[in-house]
């Protein structure tokens, strides 16, 4: 499930780090909510459900979200290129021939909170460990 936070962080850094599941409905959280849901559902096999638990939205608002984004996407060209440009980087991070796990990992890393990123470090030192062929140090949590 880092595909959503993943996608998450790139929403969030595209809108200059704003909080998407902040509640307010303020223009800019709305629209980063929206393409959020939208790459979320287009990129990986999860529910809406799931989907929005990520953000603290129920699964109608995600179905409706989609639709939203897909309207704005139809009428605003500003819109459309922001949607493009989250596209491209997530699916450049979520294509696993492409992407190694450390880079996929530096996307999203600054936008964890401490737990988060202690939780991600032990899983990453636990794939090292039982791969003897790609034991290396990674020094993310100080």
């Amino acid at each position: 499930m880092h595909d959503l936070i993943e996608i998450k962080a790139i929403v969030e850094s595209t809108y200059n780090k704003i909080n998407i599941s902040k509640k307010t409905r303020e223009r800019r959280f709305c629209d980063a909510r929206q393409i959020y849901s939208y790459i979320s559902r287009k990129c990986t096999p999860y529910s809406f459900a799931i989907i929005g638990s990520y953000i603290k939205r129920d699964h109608a608002t995600i179905v409706y979200s989609i639709r939203r984004c897909e309207d704005y996407m139809e009428t605003d060209i500003n819109f459309r290129n922001r949607v493009r440009h989250c596209m491209l980087l997530a699916s450049n991070i979520l294509n696993i021939n492409t992407s190694t796990y450390k880079d996929r990992v530096d996307i999203f890393w600054s936008n964890l909170t401490k737990e988060q990123q202690v939780e991600i470090y032990n899983q990453i030192n636990d794939m090292y460990a039982s791969n003897t062929g790609l034991k290396k140090e990674i020094h993310y949590v100080n």
